[in-house]
């Protein structure tokens, strides 16, 4: 099973999101848009394990409070065109709260070592590759949740679904 930990969002934040991929297609941006239904923030990408169990008793041992969520502006990571999400103290220390919890479970997760760069990815296979920017409004919530989610592909389409979800504060 291909599992993550993320933030996932409520319909405003979401809404702001599929208004910023319906403004990259007016302006003749084309690729793999992700299905709104999709659209999250990863806090850690797990990667592929039956350890499912190990990972649930892992975050629930997390003590963070509710985090706020704030929409900043867009990016590009190659072909992937991405928005992002201010990466304020406390989104930070989410994100490593979860690695560590993750960590201090002893299953032996290997976890992405590169900088947490918040962002919530909007379409894959970008082209042209010299996109005009686009800045989404400002939109912000709080995320009272943190999710564990698996990823799949069913008839051609990538489908994630909540195996775990745990409250903050």
């Amino acid at each position: 099973m291909r599992l993550f930990v993320a933030f996932v969002f409520t319909d405003e934040f979401r809404a702001e999101l599929v208004k910023a991929e319906r403004a990259l297609r007016g302006l003749g941006v084309t690729g793999g848009f992700t299905r709104p239904e999709n659209l999250h923030l990863t806090l850690a990408f797990i990667g592929e394990t039956n350890r499912v169990d190990e990972v649930k008793a892992a975050l629930d041992t997390l003590e963070l409070a509710p985090v706020g969520l704030e929409l900043e502006g867009m990016g590009r990571f190659g072909d992937t065109i991405w928005a992002g999400v201010r990466p304020t103290r406390e989104l930070r220390a989410a994100a490593d709260a979860v690695a560590k919890a993750l960590f201090a479970s002893g299953a032996g997760f290997k976890l992405e070592k590169r900088d947490f760069t918040p962002h919530v990815t909007l379409v894959r296979r970008a082209k042209p590759a010299d996109t005009p920017p686009y800045w989404p409004e400002p939109v912000s919530m709080t995320a009272e949740r943190v999710y564990l989610l698996s990823s799949a592909v069913e008839n051609g389409r990538r489908v994630y679904t909540e195996i775990h979800a745990r409250r903050l504060g």
